[in-house]
């Protein structure tokens, strides 16, 4: 019955919102790509009935993660500015490079574009937990075939995109590990991010584990004012 709802909300463009914890019910069917966040009962990870977005997607669209993808309201940064008509709104590629937690490079037509992940700001590599935000993120999409979905390009001209490696979300993932702050000023609508920075932040993962972490555009400021 839940995948019957689901299918129907897919298609209607709705979205049901992501639950805190797996319901480990009869629907878990101790999935290969179990996520490993621990709330399932029966397998010890996030089944795909409770968080959809984490697996694989058959569609030729952007996973039912990324909606819906609104642009920020008129009182927000003019940024992301729209994509170049060079730039595919979708594409895949090999990852062949990665610059920090939240910066990587995707092959495009032969050249290496940097990509800069939408939503999500990662603690700078001087900070804490930004080198291993880094790890992570290499971990993930190094050497390895991604799915880029472009939102728009910032003002350094590196575009700014969901990307997916086999179905999840590279930059939910950062998120919901402690790796990533939801980056809310340039992202405001993008909820679902607020609801993985929230579960993090709870349970002390990553850089939540800190008493009072730094949130990566604060560092940045002093260095920009001098």
């Amino acid at each position: 019955m839940k995948k019957l709802l689901l299918a129907v909300l897919l298609l209607c463009g709705s979205v049901p919102a992501i639950s805190a914890t797996c319901s480990g019910g009869a629907n878990c069917t101790a999935c290969k790509n179990c996520s490993g966040c621990g709330h399932c009962a029966k397998r010890g990870g996030t089944c795909s009935v409770c968080r959809p977005d984490l697996y694989r997607s058959t569609s030729h669209t952007a996973p039912s993660y990324t909606a819906p993808l609104r642009s920020a309201p008129s009182t927000a940064p003019r940024f992301p500015k729209r994509v170049p008509a060079t730039i595919p709104a979708q594409w895949d590629g090999q990852c062949v490079g990665v610059s920090d937690g939240d910066t990587i490079k995707v092959m495009l037509n032969g050249k290496a574009q940097t990509i800069r992940l939408y939503g999500i700001d990662c603690p700078e590599k001087s900070q804490a937990y930004g080198q291993r935000a880094k790890q992570y993120t290499s971990g993930f999409v190094f050497g390895k075939a991604v799915k880029v979905y472009s939102k728009g390009t910032d003002r350094y001209g590196r575009v700014l995109a969901w990307v997916f490696v086999d179905g999840r979300c590279v930059n939910a993932d950062l998120v919901s590990n402690g790796l990533a702050w939801w980056y809310r000023q340039y992202s405001p609508k993008e909820t679902k991010l607020a609801q993985l920075e929230a579960q993090a932040r709870a349970k002390r993962l990553g850089l939540w584990a800190d008493a009072a972490p730094v949130a990566p555009w604060d560092y940045r400021r002093p260095k920009r004012t001098r």
